[in-house]
């Protein structure tokens, strides 16, 4: 078995593992990242390096004693795939490590119409269910996570540049230009609960930009 495969056979058993901890803890989860693009084209077709979710803060105890039992180590050191801009602003993953794979957690509150990430600084990042309620099945793994558009919303903030456009290529035939358009402009980031309209505006701007 070639290394890449050896590496997907992991990511998809730490996928099962995740599915199996939520369920066990009745606990709410949303993938995102390069999970969600083997799964819309059916197949590995690049190595992937981890598992990213989002996951309820109020289980966090839970969850990482449920993962230790599994053979998972807990990792300290800083997650490398998060930019330095936005690790400042406070976007650190919990990673646990078993046999190379790594599963990537972003602790958040399941509020009743969105996804709430705390950040420093009063922020926050938000995410509507519209945009984060999407089915997906990979090797016979169930989940939900971004619809294709958000997803390319969040393509420009990946460090790796071939990754990025290999994904990229992969991601465009299955989005609604129009959508894309939409909620490019959505409000994603908070301060103390308000509204940040300057910060959304760069954003499209940097996803226009990337596009071009």
């Amino acid at each position: 078995m070639s290394s890449n495969n050896q590496t997907n056979r992991r990511i998809v058993e730490s996928l099962e593992d995740l599915i199996s901890v939520c369920k066990e803890l009745n606990c709410q989860f949303r993938i995102f990242g390069s999970l969600i693009y083997a799964a819309m084209k059916e197949e590995f077709y690049r190595e992937i390096g981890d598992v990213d979710c989002f996951i309820e803060i109020r289980l966090r105890k839970n969850i990482i004693e449920e993962f230790e039992k599994r053979g998972y180590a807990r990792s300290t050191k800083k997650d490398e795939d998060i930019p330095a801009h936005l690790h400042l602003l406070g976007f650190n993953a919990e990673n646990f490590i078993k046999e190379n794979a790594k599963i990537s957690l972003l602790y958040a509150d399941f509020k009743e119409n969105f996804i709430d990430v705390p950040l420093k600084f009063g922020l926050s990042y938000r995410i509507p269910y519209s945009l984060i309620n999407r089915n997906y099945e990979l090797a016979g793994k169930e989940f939900k996570s971004l619809t294709p558009e958000a997803a390319l919303c969040a393509l420009p903030f990946v460090r790796d540049e071939v990754k990025k456009r290999t994904d990229l290529n992969i991601l465009l035939p299955f989005c609604n230009q129009g959508i894309l358009r939409e909620i490019k402009n959505t409000d994603t980031f908070f301060w103390f609960g308000k509204r940040i309209p300057f910060v959304s505006a760069i954003l499209a701007a940097k996803i226009d930009k990337f596009l071009t």
